[in-house]
């Protein structure tokens, strides 16, 4: 072995200089990945958090527009239907098809409400007008019960994905 031109503690260092480098570079990466990982999950915990806020307001506009048709006893004079009809189009995107579908079904009970309610009024005594809108009401009375049964899964902050 030649001898070192200089210092002879510094040239036993530097054998030790490339696995220092490759220690230094392992650590710098690791820390790098780490951080990686840690925006990968802040972006992902704020896409959940979005993802419910988005879904609170249908689901409170939803309620909404239901009391107003238990507050009413009628849907003549109110927009609920309306309301449920732009809600229906924008669960489609933020629930699974379940919610929507529910929501079409409890736009058609208003519906029916509507028409009994009317047919009532008019002295058409004849069917089973009453019947119906009795009918009627206890579905949209039952709204908050089974609307919550619907979106619970969606609502938790664990994020369920539409579909």
């Amino acid at each position: 072995m030649t001898a070192c031109p200089v210092n002879p503690t510094i040239c036993e260092w530097m054998v030790f200089a490339p696995v220092l480098q490759l220690a230094v570079t392992t650590i710098v990466a690791g820390i790098v990945a780490y951080v990686a990982w840690r925006q990968w999950q802040t972006a992902r915990e704020k896409l959940v958090l979005d993802l419910f806020e988005k879904r609170w307001a249908i689901y409170e506009a939803a309620e909404s527009a239901v009391r107003q048709v238990m507050r009413d006893g009628d849907v003549s004079g109110n927009t609920a239907i309306a309301e449920i009809a732009i809600l229906r189009s924008k669960a489609m995107f933020l629930f699974g098809p379940e919610v929507e579908q529910y929501l079409g079904d409890v736009q058609a009970t208003m519906a029916e409400v509507g028409l009994t309610r009317n047919m009532l009024k008019d002295g058409n005594h004849e069917g089973d007008w009453a019947k119906r809108s009795a009918e009627a009401f206890k579905k949209i009375a039952n709204f908050r019960r089974d609307f919550i049964a619907l979106c619970g899964p969606y609502m938790k902050l664990t994020a369920k994905l539409p579909g």
